[in-house]
């Protein structure tokens, strides 16, 4: 049976308008619904957030009295790495969208892997550190040796905070970092560089990358949503032997 468009929960938005309607759903990757999904609608340069809304219980949602711009879109959920996507600047006024997402991964905080199978399985290599960080503007952090911030420089730092337009993860000394979505869930493969990558905007469920100038894995999990004003950046990371 066909369920109807139904929505019951309001969006709120922080600038007001009439010009555009948004619309669309969320599911994961094997096209179930996702309940509940937090779905923010951000200025395609600025990365602030205009408009926030929570699907529905059939995963669907709708954004009513967009002013006319171009914007990105978030989705996150538990349990989910967030999806965030360029809407640009719709060409009509109204625009459907649809948003699927993937598990986090076994190194997520709060996310506990039980293996179950009578396949082959390989395990994850050995864990060398892990733990929470709260990283300030200009702060550098060592990923491989207990992720303790250091500004001085050291040749082992591997991960830095800057500001600009906007605040970047920026990748030191080798270490190289994989663009937001680039890579999967347990940081095996992916698309990694030298260039800094753009944080400001992302929120929990959000994960990035990093091959340490050690030659480590660390994987990094957004876990409170980030702004370009914002004092800190808070993270959990694991990062595993090589």
């Amino acid at each position: 049976m066909k369920v109807p468009f139904l929505l019951v929960l309001l969006c709120v938005a922080v600038a007001f308008g009439q010009d555009l309607q948004i619309r669309g759903e969320v599911t994961d990757s094997e096209g179930a619904v996702v309940r509940g999904a937090t779905i923010r609608l951000l200025g395609e340069q600025t990365r602030l957030t205009l408009y926030r809304c929570k699907a529905d219980e059939y995963g669907r949602f709708e954004f009513d009295g967009v002013t006319a711009g171009r914007y990105m879109i978030a989705a996150s959920a538990p349990g989910f790495r967030e999806r965030l996507l360029l809407l640009g600047s719709p060409q009509a006024e109204r625009k459907i969208v649809r948003i699927r997402l993937e598990v986090l991964g076994c190194d997520a905080p709060g996310v506990n892997c039980d293996i179950f199978s009578t396949g082959p399985y390989t395990e994850l290599r050995p864990i060398r550190s892990k733990g929470y960080l709260q990283l300030r503007v200009s702060d550098a952090v060592d990923l491989d040796r207990g992720g303790s911030p250091d500004s001085s420089g050291a040749a082992d730092v591997a991960v830095q905070i800057r500001s600009g337009a906007g605040l970047y993860l920026t990748p030191l000394n080798g270490a190289r970092i994989a663009q937001i979505g680039e890579t999967d869930s347990n940081c095996g493969r992916g698309k990694y560089q030298r260039q800094a990558v753009r944080v400001d905007g992302l929120g929990p469920g959000s994960d990035i990358c990093v091959i340490t100038n050690g030659g480590s894995r660390s994987h990094l999990f957004i876990t409170e949503e980030i702004s370009a004003t914002s004092a800190e950046l808070k993270i959990y990371y694991v990062t595993r032997m090589r």
